[in-house]
């Protein structure tokens, strides 16, 4: 696998009563078609974080002055789960976790450069809306810098 690359987009995925669903193909393509990856529960968002191996490796054996980012560090090492993905991109997301994301039947894999953040597509849609008037004043505060 190479780290040379940058996952960016969304792409809503299918989900099965199983908790089977499918790296999108140019994705999983772009990681280099990994056979193993890890899900852990992100520590600032009711979301998961898919991290390939050797993003997850280089993060967990990293030194860490930050007290805080350090325990955020230690609670990711403790609690991922290694994920196998099968020669077509599929992973099987563990019900513990999903209940966790309030994932059902779609997630929304949003690429984030080096890592794919899985969401309730209901929560992530309502999450990120800006209200026209919230629009309004940020736009005047730029405009009077």
């Amino acid at each position: 696998m190479t780290s040379d690359f940058a996952l960016m987009g969304r792409f809503d995925v299918d989900v099965d009563d199983g908790g089977s669903a499918f790296i999108p193909f140019e994705w999983y393509d772009e990681m280099g078609k990994p056979k193993v990856v890890y899900l852990v529960s992100d520590a600032h968002e009711r979301c998961l974080d898919l991290i390939p191996k050797e993003l997850f490796d280089e993060y967990v054996s990293s030194s860490i002055a930050d007290v805080e980012e350090a325990a955020i560090r230690d609670r990711v090492r403790r609690e991922a789960r290694l994920v196998k993905v099968d020669d077509s991109g599929q992973i099987n997301i563990d019900m513990n976790l999903r209940v966790f994301a309030g994932i059902n039947d779609c997630v929304a894999m949003v690429g984030s450069v080096r890592l794919i953040k899985l969401y309730n597509p209901d929560m992530l849609a309502t999450g990120n809306e800006i209200s026209s008037a919230d629009l309004e004043r940020m736009l005047d505060v730029f405009e009077g810098s």
